[in-house]
């Protein structure tokens, strides 16, 4: 082979290889994991210090009171989107962090309450009462309560407690909530280009 043929060769072969290499690199831009950029849906709390709680008989979140018990959750609703992996191959799933589980329940059983004598129970209300049942069993809180103040009086339960600080929680549920949104919104504009 004479060496202006295996130049010409070479030329080919590294023409042929570069078309190649810029299909496939198209090809994955515009289908890097269909799912894009999963790497922002992780989910971790730092809670950081822990602060004090003064446990009483509160004003706040009566039985009749909607408004309030309507924010208790974040504001963008209680779930979050996690992928197993940051490949972008995998769709992010939808998950609710246990804490607004357990305060969606309350609520519900707060609204099974409110409704007239006679009301059949709603088999969510069912689930919660179950679902809290069980979560205290698994993590129980073993402080001692007085249930007599030091004259033999009914103590209405008013302490201070240290509890994590939940506000770290609801800013990173904010953080994941905002980048699932921003990722729909590219999806959504990808999947509109490839029509």
């Amino acid at each position: 082979m004479s060496r202006e043929t295996w130049h010409k060769r070479a030329g080919v072969y590294i023409t042929a290889f570069l078309v190649g290499l810029t299909f496939v690199s198209i090809f994955w831009l515009l289908n890097q994991g269909k799912g894009g950029n999963t790497a922002q849906f992780s989910f971790h709390v730092s809670f950081g210090d822990q602060v004090a709680l003064r446990i009483t008989n509160a004003k706040h979140y009566s039985l009749d009171d909607d408004d309030e018990w309507s924010k208790i959750l974040p504001a963008s609703g209680h779930l979050i989107h996690v992928t197993e992996d940051d490949s972008g191959s995998v769709l992010p799933r939808p998950y609710t962090v246990t804490l607004f589980h357990q305060l969606k329940c309350l609520d519900i059983i707060r609204t099974q309450y409110k409704q007239p004598p006679g009301t059949p129970i709603h088999p969510r209300t069912r689930h919660c009462m179950n679902y809290l049942r069980q979560i205290l069993l698994c993590r129980p809180n073993l402080r001692l309560e007085a249930v007599e103040d030091e004259f033999g009086l009914t103590d209405r339960y008013s302490y201070d407690t240290v509890c994590r600080d939940w506000s770290s929680l609801y800013d990173e549920v904010e953080r994941n909530q905002l980048a699932y949104a921003k990722w729909k919104e590219e999806k959504k504009g990808r999947d509109d280009l490839q029509i």
